[in-house]
């Protein structure tokens, strides 16, 4: 029981220390450390899938990931 308190001290300060409002969270972040995107609540497995080729194609750095679906859309 102690091992679960201490894990959940852990995420608690995880979450505070990413600036979370709660979980499940989903976030991105470059190998410094910075925020990529990040997305609150249960995501369908369709959209993990596009916030994961939205970073690892790079392309979050000339779009928006809104602008990113559009353009997924458009191209569909």
């Amino acid at each position: 029981t102690l091992t679960c308190f201490s894990r959940l001290s852990r995420n608690r300060e995880l979450g505070e220390r990413l600036n979370t409002l709660g979980t499940p969270v989903f976030l991105f972040l470059e190998s410094d450390g910075r925020e990529i995107t990040r997305s609150y609540g249960y995501q369908p497995a369709t959209m993990l899938l596009e916030q994961l080729r939205y970073v690892t194609d790079g392309r979050y750095r000339t779009l928006s990931f809104k602008e990113f679906m559009a353009s997924r859309a458009a191209s569909r």
